[in-house]
C-alpha cells in the first residue's frame, strides 16, 4: 500500500470515474489519497475516509473534504 502513488491514481482514473463511492484508508501515503479524492469529486462520487493509521505528517487538506471521515478515539486525539 505505501508504494501506491500520484501516477497509479492517473492510471486508475477511468475506474475512479465509473464509482459513485471511493472507500480509502491511510495505509496508502495520504498526498496520494488526495490525489484520488480530488478525481472522485470531480465526478461526484461519495467518499468514505477511514483515518488509519495517522501519519506522522499532518493531512492533506483534501482529507478533510470527504463525506465521511471514519477516526477511531484515539485518531481522533492525535489528529
Amino acid at each position: 500500500n505505501g508504494a501506491v502513488s500520484e501516477a497509479d491514481v492517473a492510471a486508475w482514473e477511468p475506474e475512479l470515474h465509473a464509482a459513485d463511492i471511493l472507500l480509502m484508508q491511510l495505509e496508502v501515503p495520504p498526498e496520494t489519497v488526495a490525489a484520488a479524492i480530488k478525481v472522485a469529486q470531480s465526478r461526484g462520487s461519495r467518499i468514505v475516509l477511514d483515518a488509519a493509521p495517522i501519519p506522522d505528517s499532518p493531512l492533506p487538506a483534501a482529507c478533510w473534504n470527504v463525506d465521511l471521515f471514519s477516526p477511531n478515539q484515539t485518531e481522533a486525539e492525535q489528529l
